[in-house]
């Protein structure tokens, strides 16, 4: 526990985290509004020319389709991150004294990795947070409805049954 809390002290200093949340913030309302603002584009508005028309929009799963876009960035922002905290340690020779003091390296390593999962874990909640605030705010200007209660009904029916 004390070495997750030591590590958790590190990924919470303002800059670290703050430079993190706002690149997590940036990459996803650029996916996001790129998504909304090329829907009428030849060339599409997803991967390799395929189109995501205002249809597929306005179902029910319409509304994470910019956070899904947007999750492989969010694994090379959260890498970056880690990468980066990592090579600090080594340069200043932090790592090699804690894995010369510590007789349990396995702890040592585990708690490094559960601050680092609530770290990305943080991350993407905000990312969805963004993702979802974006597209509603979007969704008037690029002039996606929403779907009629009945169709909404028959989608949450669906989902129901893929769920079960």
């Amino acid at each position: 526990m004390r070495i997750f809390l030591s590590e958790w002290r590190k990924l919470r200093r303002p800059t670290l985290f703050l430079g993190s949340m706002g690149a997590v913030i940036a990459v996803t309302a650029l996916i996001v509004s790129l998504l909304f603002l090329l829907i009428d584009s030849d060339t599409g508005n997803a991967e390799r020319g395929i189109r995501i028309t205002r249809e597929v929009l306005a179902l029910s799963s319409g509304i994470t389709i910019g956070f899904s876009n947007s999750s492989g960035l969010l694994g090379l922002v959260a890498l970056c991150v880690f990468a980066a905290q990592t090579a600090q340690e080594y340069s200043y020779g932090t790592l090699r004294n804690l894995l010369v003091r510590e007789p349990r390296r396995l702890r040592l390593l585990i708690g490094k990795y559960l601050s680092m999962s609530i770290f990305a874990l943080i991350s993407v909640i905000i990312s969805a947070i963004t993702s979802v605030a974006l597209a509603f705010a979007l969704s008037g200007t690029a002039k996606v409805k929403r779907l009629p209660g009945e169709l909404v009904m028959r989608e949450l029916r669906y989902c129901k049954t893929i769920l079960a």
